[in-house]
C-alpha cells in the first residue's frame, strides 16, 4: 500500500503526542471532500474553503 506517515512530537519529552496515516485508497463516491472523523480540521488551521487559480 502507498500512503504517508505524519509523527508530531511532545517538544519537551520528544515523545510522539500524534501518529496519521494516509493511505492511498479508493474516495467515497458521492462525497466532495473525503475527512477523518471528528478531526479538527478548522482548529488546526486548515483551509476549508476551495480557492480558485
Amino acid at each position: 500500500m502507498r500512503g504517508d506517515e505524519w509523527y508530531v512530537f511532545d517538544e519537551h519529552s520528544g515523545l510522539n503526542r500524534e501518529i496519521r496515516a494516509y493511505y492511498a485508497s479508493p474516495a467515497q463516491q458521492g462525497v466532495g471532500i473525503n475527512e477523518l472523523v471528528d478531526f479538527d480540521y478548522a482548529g488546526r488551521g486548515y483551509h476549508l474553503e476551495a480557492t480558485q487559480p
